[in-house]
């Protein structure tokens, strides 16, 4: 079964949902798969801590700067990027899972996942940024991703261009 196949078959299920931007693009076709955690806390279903209900309320417009074809810069280093980046690779690089980074309003969080292909990023667990354990995070991201695609890894690749096909910036 192709990884689409299993998206489509999650998404049937209820254990994803597509993040549909409310304008969508043209020019680029992308995709935000939410799920876990991360869906409770995008779409603040009340079991989040109420220090982050400002941020969650913020979430939704920053990841659709993604989906709807905007350009967005992407840091590939975990350890040398910008600090604009609104999606970054985080270590250990070989396990595929990136950050995306909410910083505004505080507390800051990152929104973890990763791409299942190219333009399609599926986002499973959260974490305040501050104090994070960025291994232990991607650990914990990882497992998820292992329990909804066992025969499928996140894109580990080192190019920028097998994750995203436009209008991104690598920061």
């Amino acid at each position: 079964m192709s990884i689409e196949n299993e998206i489509e078959a999650h998404c049937n299920a209820g254990h994803l949902s597509l993040l549909e931007p409310v304008r969508l693009s043209f020019l680029v076709k992308r995709h935000i798969f939410i799920g876990g955690e991360a869906r409770s806390f995008i779409t603040w279903d009340g079991s989040i801590d109420e220090e982050y209900e400002s941020v969650s309320g913020r979430t939704i417009g920053v990841l659709e700067r993604f989906s709807n074809g905007s350009y967005v810069t992407v840091g590939m280093d975990p350890h040398d990027k910008e600090a604009r980046s609104q999606i970054a690779r985080v270590d250990p690089r070989g396990e595929g899972i990136f950050d995306y980074r909410i910083n505004d309003p505080n507390p800051a969080v990152r929104l973890f996942g990763g791409f299942a292909t190219k333009d399609v990023l599926v986002l499973l667990t959260w974490y305040p940024r501050e104090n994070c354990d960025f291994a232990a995070e991607v650990a914990r991201c990882r497992a998820q991703w292992d329990s909804l695609f066992p025969k499928t890894p996140p894109i580990r690749s080192d190019r920028i261009e097998d994750h995203v096909s436009k209008h991104f910036h690598i920061g």
